[in-house]
């Protein structure tokens, strides 16, 4: 076998690993609580001290462990890059100052299975497409920046399953890869449940289900032409409206989900959408899952 590792570069043994989570849990559980009396902090840091040894996994089975993040090498709070502990206590990510980077990778036709002859798998294998993107999300707050470009504001998201909806699209291990199953039906069952999700979706982000419509400019998921198109048809929008969709499924296909993110990137880059107009997105996958938001475009 023709094998390559390329290992984390901080390495550290199991005892000293121990000692830093027990020392985290500590400090953790003090941020929490608030706690400043030196006497209590010290009971804190003693009880979950012994938690750890007795719990963890212990040297004699594990001796070494590696990490991408200096963090656990120390235990200098402030100088963290994610557990900054001092601060909340779960971390930077969680205490939601920080940026996140996110990243879609899809291979899908990795999948696709020429020996698979069903009138539902034809469709899936015309569909599906490669795709890549990545964006960068990040929480305004005083002494942040405003973005330089175009940029999305969430103001609500939501997902739900429509009922009795199981068996309308799959995503299944096969012995070639991944498999889809998709029912002519989707269109039709996201098409009746869409009304009332869009109702409660709306009133999350504080607009009316009427207003969207008018107003809004709608990512809708291009699963296919079919969805954008009934969809389209039963909210009564018009075509500009998601003329983004239609784009990218005619000049990308769908590439799960790596295409809302394109779609996104179109609305920002046309000028015909001017700065402070709602745009609606709309996706749906397996569950039967619709996935939601409402979002304002900046800039």
């Amino acid at each position: 076998m023709d094998s390559r590792s390329s290992p984390p570069p901080h390495r550290s043994g199991q005892g000293a690993i121990l000692e830093w989570l027990a020392a985290a849990h500590a400090r953790a559980e003090q941020t929490l609580r608030g706690i400043q009396d030196p006497a209590e902090a010290e009971a804190i840091a003693r009880r979950l001290r012994k938690l750890v040894l007795r719990f963890g996994c212990s040297t004699d089975r594990i001796h070494y462990r590696d990490a991408f993040l200096d963090d656990f090498t120390h235990t200098d709070w402030a100088r963290m890059r994610i557990f900054r502990l001092d601060e909340h206590p779960a971390g930077l990510l969680e205490r939601g100052k920080g940026t996140v980077d996110l990243v879609h990778t899809e291979l899908c036709t990795l999948h696709l299975d020429p020996s698979q002859h069903l009138p539902e798998q034809l469709v899936v294998q015309t569909l599906f497409a490669d795709g890549v993107v990545r964006y960068r999300i990040s929480r305004p707050g005083p002494g942040r920046p405003e973005p330089a470009q175009p940029a999305l504001e969430l103001l609500a998201a939501r997902d739900e399953i429509v009922p009795d909806s199981g068996d309308a699209m799959t995503w299944m291990v096969s012995d070639f890869g991944m498999q889809m199953t998709l029912s002519r039906r989707v269109p039709d069952q996201i098409r009746a449940a869409l009304g009332a999700f869009l109702e409660r979706l709306g009133n999350q982000a504080g607009l009316g289900v009427a207003r969207l419509c008018d107003q809004a400019v709608f990512a809708i998921h291009p699963g296919g032409p079919r969805i954008i198109d009934q969809l389209a048809e039963h909210l009564g929008l018009a075509p500009e409206q998601v003329r983004a969709s239609n784009a990218i499924l005619r000049e990308h296909g769908n590439m799960s989900s790596a295409t809302l993110p394109h779609v996104w990137r179109a609305i920002l880059a046309d000028p015909a959408v001017p700065d402070g107009t709602p745009v609606v997105a709309l996706a749906f996958g397996p569950g039967l899952t619709i996935a939601g938001a409402v979002l304002r475009k900046r800039g």
